[in-house]
């Protein structure tokens, strides 16, 4: 049996190229493939059926002829490395041909977006190209079809269209928008940033130029409309007071329709540090209430999906044991696309008590009219 196993390791480290597993944080992490040891284990047949977290970082002069592809100057913008999770290798598509590189991308996401579509696509650009200029005769990346993995499955997809957005954004966008300077490019520094690795840079240009997205909870579509209106900073947000321009910008969208005074009132506050009420209350509870209910739910910050709900309520006060009375729930979600299950069993949990509270309440009434 041992033997078997050593057998069957062994063959499985033929089939996959990888640098291996390291533990980072209490997780396991694949680490990063070395180009150069790609390089040498596809110089010449067998290779092997799958390659792990490959880094593709072209040295500069192949970086340059790169650039010089989209018409990009080398000496103002750089290209990042890809990892594309997974390569599997596939056979020629006719006799004599070269073998085929797919790349495959795993991702948390409970569906794979548009954005991962893309990074996909920049991954094939850069590979395709590094693989061409280490000269591999007998390899060659496929730019027609790549596969995303998300929680919702293995989705195959085909990646021209793909690439087509990629080269067109390189070559006729890309240009100007280097030119833009920061402080009149758009961009919008919020909550679901914080996991990104240009949260620090693109925040420390927010600061610099008094930008708007330092407004706290602003929506980049508001943002938008706003710096169309000439309102490029927070400082002159602060400074809003023509009531025909705050009409005209609350008629531009439902958002400044709702909240622009709310936005005016935290952009002075970012002026002189003063804290300002914002003009809204929540909603109060009679003064007979003796019923309270909480409601909670946990999002996961990777996925974007409802992992956890709970329910709390709160039914008078024991005096015996000097706590409140009532109950707690909590309905968590245990495997994958287990969202819906938690949700349904919440909303039953919450309409029975809710229905137990309306009963008690209609006896109330009758007994005391």
């Amino acid at each position: 049996m041992c033997g078997d196993f050593r057998v069957g390791l062994s063959f499985l480290r033929q089939r996959l190229l990888t640098e291996g597993v390291e533990e980072e944080s209490g997780r396991s992490k694949v680490k990063d493939l070395q180009f150069e040891k790609f390089v040498e284990m596809f110089s010449a047949p067998p290779f092997p059926l799958f390659v792990a977290q490959l880094e593709v970082t072209l040295q500069s002069e192949q970086e340059a002829r790169l650039l010089k592809h989209f018409r990009l100057d080398p000496r103002r913008v750089k290209f990042g490395p890809a990892r594309p999770d997974l390569l599997e290798v596939l056979p020629p598509t006719a006799e004599g041909g070269r073998s085929r590189l797919r790349i495959w991308d795993f991702k948390a996401n409970q569906k794979a977006r548009h954005d991962h579509y893309i990074q996909v696509a920049y991954y094939s650009f850069l590979l395709d190209h590094a693989v061409r200029e280490a000269g591999l005769a007998s390899v060659e990346v496929d730019t027609e079809v790549a596969v995303i993995c998300s929680r919702e499955g293995t989705s195959p997809f085909e990646l021209r269209p793909y690439r087509l957005a990629v080269d067109d954004f390189l070559r006729n966008r890309a240009p100007a928008l280097f030119d833009t300077p920061s402080a009149d490019a758009h961009f919008h520094v919020e909550d679901q940033c914080s996991m990104c690795e240009y949260m620090e840079h693109c925040r420390q240009e927010a600061d610099a130029h008094y930008d708007l997205s330092r407004v706290t909870y602003i929506s980049s579509e508001s943002k938008r409309r706003l710096r169309a209106d000439g309102v490029s900073t927070h400082r002159e947000l602060a400074a809003l007071a023509d009531e025909e321009r705050i009409e005209r910008l609350q008629a531009s969208s439902h958002d400044l329709s709702v909240n622009l005074a709310r936005y005016v009132s935290a952009a002075l506050a970012l002026e002189d540090g003063l804290p300002r009420g914002l003009g809204a209350t929540t909603l109060l509870m009679p003064r007979y209430e003796d019923v309270r209910v909480v409601l909670c739910a946990e999002q996961d910050a990777v996925t974007q999906t409802c992992f956890a709900l709970g329910l709390k309520g709160y039914e008078g006060w024991d005096a015996k044991n000097g706590k409140p009375l009532g109950t707690e729930q909590v309905f968590v979600a245990r495997q994958e696309g287990g969202e819906a299950q938690i949700l349904l069993e919440f909303l039953r949990s919450l309409n029975e008590l809710l229905r137990r509270v309306d009963a008690e309440n209609r006896e109330a009434c009758e007994r005391f009219p």
